[in-house]
């Protein structure tokens, strides 16, 4: 169950700025695209399309960004673990309020025991290869951009005020897979590093975000878009990853804000030959594209399209002092009055369309706060069986205790037919302390 009015809350390269030349309306990217190894043993793994990345993301930036954009791309054997780190330690040091931040890397991902401060559940830390990346030795693996590593720096540039985007065209994944032959997955086994598998019995597998989004006030927000989840391929090609090729014609359909990108993004990657799993968002997507520009009014939206032709069942439960588990036995509601509910009163939906179809479940706070309820590809209806959407109405911010600003909270459900737009929609309102 969500819990709504929590802020929900890897693409160019940095240009190195000492922090007193630094401006707060500046632009900031670092593309890292790991297309060779200096070590021998290593080599036959390079990644063919890395290079295609580099190049990709580079004019992809150039047009989202602006030419006063500064940018530093790090590629081929000038991608080293040392000159990465250089470059994450200057935005760190130049980070400030209302700066962007773009981070992109395209390399071999792996895995390794845990080395940081054994906060991993499953024992493993996912690593990105450098271009000095070599086998395991004296309990290590050179070369290897450690996920709690670039977690702290992306923490770090959030903690001074600066918006960071991050996308990751890697896996983390072990096993084999198969695919054409001009196909590579983008992973080395720890097998292939010579991690002894003894150092990694007690690994399970998970999916988890490379950075948690476990932030003070006033941090920065961030965005993170990966290949696909832990566990799963990313696919490389001579003409450079799935993944990136279509992140670059996503970016230059100049999109409203990060859920447009990602759903375009996933859309050209699925029309690839073969698409490979689906890539995996995280953060504050409701955001503005790149943390700029003004946002399309949903409200207005909603309000101007006709009611879906749908059965729409609306309960909630009460939950004294957030208790869930002493939740009163749900109350059956009237979603087109406006509805008073108390803070952490479970709001449960039950959806059903005669003809197959997808809602986009949008919150709109009395603070005209938003936050996408739905999967980013929507909520899909079969047809058939009701389709359920839960979470928790709050009123106060759970951390401190504040109250929210009185008014009314709106849950807007758009409703379309596949990738067409959407042209109904139904609006649900709710009383925030009144």
């Amino acid at each position: 169950m969500q819990l709504l009015r929590l802020s929900p809350c890897l693409l160019a390269a940095l240009a190195a700025l000492t922090p007193a030349a630094a401006r707060a309306d500046e632009v900031h990217g670092l593309i890292v695209a790991v297309s060779e190894f200096t070590d021998p043993a290593l080599a036959p793994y390079a990644l063919a399309g890395a290079r295609a990345d580099a190049n990709a993301m580079r004019a992809a930036f150039d047009v989202f960004a602006g030419e006063k954009a500064q940018v530093v791309v790090l590629e081929g054997t000038k991608a080293t673990l040392a000159r990465v780190r250089s470059e994450l330690r200057h935005l760190t040091e130049s980070a400030m309020p209302g700066q962007r931040i773009v981070l992109y890397f395209s390399a071999h991902g792996s895995r390794i025991p845990d080395t940081g401060p054994r906060d991993e559940d499953d024992g493993e830390d996912e690593v990105l290869l450098m271009a000095d990346a070599a086998e395991w030795r004296d309990g290590a693996l050179p070369g290897a951009l450690i996920d709690d590593e670039l977690a702290a720096a992306v923490r770090a540039m959030r903690e001074r005020g600066a918006d960071v985007f991050l996308a990751i065209d890697s896996c983390a994944s072990g096993g084999a897979m198969r695919g054409a032959e001009a196909m590579a997955v983008r992973n080395l086994s720890p097998e292939v590093l010579g991690v002894p598998s003894r150092a990694m019995r007690s690994a399970l597998r998970r999916d988890a975000a490379w950075v948690e989004d476990d932030m003070p006030a006033g941090s920065g927000r961030l965005v993170t878009l990966a290949a696909g989840p832990t566990g799963d391929a990313a696919w490389d090609t001579p003409e450079g990853g799935l993944f990136t090729r279509s992140l670059a014609r996503a970016l230059a359909s100049s999109p409203a804000d990060f859920v447009e990108l990602v759903r375009e993004q996933r859309r050209q990657q699925a029309s690839s030959a073969l698409p490979g799993p689906a890539s995996e968002a995280g953060g504050a997507i409701e955001s503005a594209f790149f943390f700029a520009g003004n946002l399309p009014d949903l409200v207005a939206s909603a309000r101007a399209m006709p009611l879906p032709d749908w059965t729409l069942d609306l309960h909630s439960a009460a939950a004294p002092l957030c208790d869930m588990q002493a939740a009163s036995p749900p109350r059956l509601r009237d979603p087109t009055q406006r509805l008073h509910l108390g803070h952490c009163d479970a709001v449960m939906l039950s959806l059903a369309a005669p003809e197959p179809g997808f809602v986009d479940a949008w919150y709109i706070d009395s603070a005209r706060g938003r936050t996408l309820l739905s999967p980013i590809g929507g909520l899909y209806l079969d047809g058939r069986s009701p389709t359920h959407l839960d979470f928790t109405f709050v009123s106060h911010d759970p951390a401190s205790g504040a109250p929210y600003p009185a008014g009314t909270d709106r849950l807007l459900l758009f409703w379309r037919k596949g990738r067409a737009a959407a042209d109904h929609a139904a609006i649900i309102e709710f009383a925030v302390r009144d």
